[in-house]
């Protein structure tokens, strides 16, 4: 996984800000220049709005929203429904990152 993390291109929402930190807590070494982050490209693309991941799903998808699925979770109830909560992250985090790309795309 570490050569994963130091080698490969990653995407993620607030990935340089949170989960870098906590990977490299964990011992992994995360390489940020392969990094694309949601986030911070919604500030360059959109300074003035909203950058969390529920706005820019709403701006980028049709997914409904899901946000709420993830509060309250507790292991009594089983991974199932934690599990399919971060499956729609991760989906939603990538379309938005596809959408992002048309639009730097655009504006050059």
């Amino acid at each position: 996984m570490d050569e994963i993390l130091r080698t490969k291109r990653q995407i993620g929402q607030n990935y340089t800000t949170f989960d870098a930190h906590w990977l490299r807590v964990l011992g992994f070494g995360v390489n940020l220049s392969l990094v694309d982050d949601t986030l911070i490209r919604h500030h360059i693309l959109w300074p003035e709005l909203p950058h969390k991941l529920q706005y820019q799903t709403m701006q980028y998808t049709r997914e409904p929203y899901y946000k709420e699925e993830g509060k309250g979770w507790s292991p009594k109830e089983g991974l199932d429904r934690l599990m399919k909560y971060n499956c729609k992250d991760t989906l939603v985090t990538y379309e938005v990152y596809l959408e992002q790309e048309k639009e730097f795309h655009d504006r050059r």
